[in-house]
């Protein structure tokens, strides 16, 4: 089960290595994951990082949740062809690359997106010897709603991928899909060997009960930024709590987790928010390593 944490600046995991390594060396490498819009120069600490075994894998996003979060803009088609000019430059250093889904509301324009994108990767591939086209993840963004009205269901959605040769497929993060599609979604993954990825979403709940093989989010710095809150992993109740380190106490059991891991108070987190990335960033590992071992049970 792999959690991916989506950064803007990959030395967020060099430090995270840094810190976590001498105490924790099997918590210590993340799974990045990194829209091509925040990659920038970057290429250069992610070849570092690789080389030096400091993270685990890499997915690269197309980021046009991120520039259009309703998915009704119609105009980003110009981006598709600068994601492409990215993956042809970096997509060798990834273990997954997004397909460019710019209308979420559409399921046959973002067809159409993935067939053009991995047409494009395979002459890429037979002409360069890469293997950019089988990382290629496909998102669907189906409603359940769609049931009922006679339009494509998720699960059907999720079988034309199956059947174009997708082996991750994606989830995307909204509309949220339940009881009307998950059963379907999941016999079909456990039936033909793909593997399902959650865009945007870390609820354990969801994850555990579904048995995501992998998932994204920037959880690690949203809280942070917007309610000062900070994750530990709480070892009674299986999941990651977040605390307002501005209004309450802080159990024993993490001021030891600070104090063991990061050789940090509770000051040290008052002070620093990127302090507060690096302790959010170990709950969720924790919680990697519990939803791994409760999967392989």
């Amino acid at each position: 089960m792999e959690l991916f944490h989506a950064l803007t600046d990959l030395k967020i995991a060099d430090r995270f290595y840094q810190l976590v390594n001498p105490i924790h060396p099997n918590l210590s490498k993340l799974n990045m994951l990194i829209s091509y819009t925040y990659f920038g120069d970057q290429e250069d600490t992610l070849i570092r990082l690789k080389r030096e075994g400091k993270v685990l894998s890499t997915f690269l996003d197309a980021g046009t949740y991120g520039m259009n979060p309703d998915g009704m803009n119609p105009g980003l088609m110009d981006q598709y062809l600068v994601y492409l000019s990215w993956i042809f430059k970096v997509g060798h250093h990834f273990d997954y690359i997004a397909s460019f889904d710019d209308r979420f509301n559409e399921p046959e324009h973002n067809w159409l997106n993935y067939h053009r994108l991995k047409a494009e990767l395979k002459t890429h591939d037979e002409l360069h010897g890469t293997r950019l086209a089988e990382k290629l993840v496909p998102v669907i963004h189906s409603p359940e709603t769609n049931d009922a009205n006679g339009e494509m269901t998720p699960a059907e959605e999720f079988l034309r991928y199956i059947q174009q040769g997708a082996k991750t497929i994606g989830i995307g993060s909204s509309p949220r899909l339940g009881d009307k599609s998950m059963p379907a979604i999941t016999k079909l993954r456990n039936e033909r060997g793909v593997r399902i990825h959650r865009f945007g979403n870390f609820d354990i709940r969801y994850i555990a009960r579904w048995k995501i093989d992998s998932a994204d989010s920037g959880r690690y710095f949203r809280s942070a930024q917007f309610g000062k809150d900070v994750f530990f992993w709480d070892s009674d109740r299986n999941k990651p709590i977040p605390v307002s380190i501005r209004t309450e106490t802080l159990k024993p059991e993490y001021r030891t987790v600070l104090h063991d891991v990061f050789g940090w108070e509770l000051d040290d987190l008052l002070v620093n928010v990127e302090n507060i990335w690096m302790v959010n960033l170990f709950a969720h590992q924790k919680m990697q390593e519990f939803l791994t071992k409760t999967f392989a049970a």
